[in-house]
């Protein structure tokens, strides 16, 4: 069963986009103009009257607005993405320690205190894949430090299809 926030992210992604919409028709059908526009027109002298520029101005900004509602569009579209692909990733465990032991360079950056941690916690995990993962992790470390032997000793293990 889903917990109730898991439930509401669908409701506010609607929400959200029932204002950009709400905005977007507002800022089109707004009346007024924006100072540098009418400065703009001041300095065009090609325009017959005012009601034609005021028409070609009128499709500009709403052109522009729709634009911009396509573009919050394609990003609530990706966050809402990101949120299913979040949920689905942080709902296997196996996963997720997957991708716990990929971000291990972020949070230790020194190779010696990387190593060090990886190989405590190689002790601790049964999972052949979260193994396979540490072991490749531990590979690259040891290649960083130039410790070719124990880089070497972690390959083997994986190309033998070990854990």
């Amino acid at each position: 069963m889903t917990d109730w926030k898991t439930r509401l992210i669908p409701l506010f992604l609607v929400l959200a986009c029932c204002g950009i919409v709400g905005m977007t028709y507002t800022n089109v059908f707004a009346d007024g103009h924006r100072d540098d526009d009418e400065h703009e027109h001041e300095e065009d002298e090609h325009w017959e009257d005012d009601e034609e520029w005021e028409e070609e101005w009128h499709m500009e900004e709403a052109m522009f607005e729709i634009e911009m509602m396509r573009m919050h569009f394609e990003l609530f579209a990706g966050l809402f993405d990101m949120v299913r692909d979040t949920h689905e990733v942080t709902s296997d465990a196996e996963l997720t320690a997957i991708m716990a032991v990929t971000g291990v360079e972020d949070l230790i950056h020194e190779p010696e205190d990387r190593a060090e941690f990886l190989e405590g916690e190689l002790e601790h995990v049964e999972n052949a894949a979260v193994r396979r993962t540490i072991r490749g992790m531990l590979a690259e470390t040891y290649a960083e430090l130039e410790d070719t032997e124990s880089a070497t000793k972690h390959l083997s293990v994986l190309i033998r299809g070990g854990n």
